[in-house]
């Protein structure tokens, strides 16, 4: 009798082993997924932000705008850094590509503190977006990229910020295309 105890045991053992292991599996799949899917701003997110004049922006949603490049401005390297997207616009807009065609937005990593370049800059400076998207864009900053949102503003590419303003303006033109 005790044999036929343990023999029940073990195959009970055995039984919850392969259930348990087809779930795991099963659940695994599913958010691999959803990891392969293309970001998708949450409902409760936007692209709406803040300029260094306080007045709210939003993506003004025109036809003929391909998309909207997200990327951070750091007040201790201002002047470089407008001076290089001031370079990738020009580039995109010296070829009549689509990257011509792209609302360029730059975060300064100091809220208002930037707004000194906000008539040099060739782009909108914003102190402020969304928290969730300001964490997004924290994360491309210290990964080094720009994001590049589609016009349906889904997130479409991360583009890799290089030294050469050339390069970038053909990664996004890539990207665009």
């Amino acid at each position: 009798m005790k044999a036929l105890m343990m023999q029940l045991a073990v195959c009970l053992l055995l039984i919850d082993c392969v259930y348990f292991g087809t779930r795991i599996r099963r659940e695994l799949q599913e958010v691999r997924a959803i990891k392969n899917q293309r970001a998708m701003m949450p409902l409760d997110s936007s692209l709406h932000g803040i300029d260094t004049s306080g007045n709210v922006k939003a993506p003004n949603g025109q036809l003929q705008d391909n998309g909207y490049l997200l990327f951070v401005i750091h007040r201790d390297r201002l002047a470089a850094e407008t001076d290089f997207w001031n370079r990738v616009i020009a580039v995109s807009s010296g070829l009549n590509s689509a990257g011509s065609r792209i609302q360029y937005w730059g975060i300064c990593d100091a809220g208002s503190q930037c707004s000194s370049y906000k008539g040099v800059a060739q782009f909108n400076i914003f102190g402020y977006l969304d928290p969730y998207q300001m964490h997004i864009v924290a994360k491309a900053d210290t990964d080094h990229q720009a994001l590049l949102y589609g016009r349906t503003l889904m997130l479409e590419a991360r583009i890799p910020i290089v030294s050469d303003p050339t390069a970038v303006s053909a990664m996004i033109r890539r990207q665009v295309k």
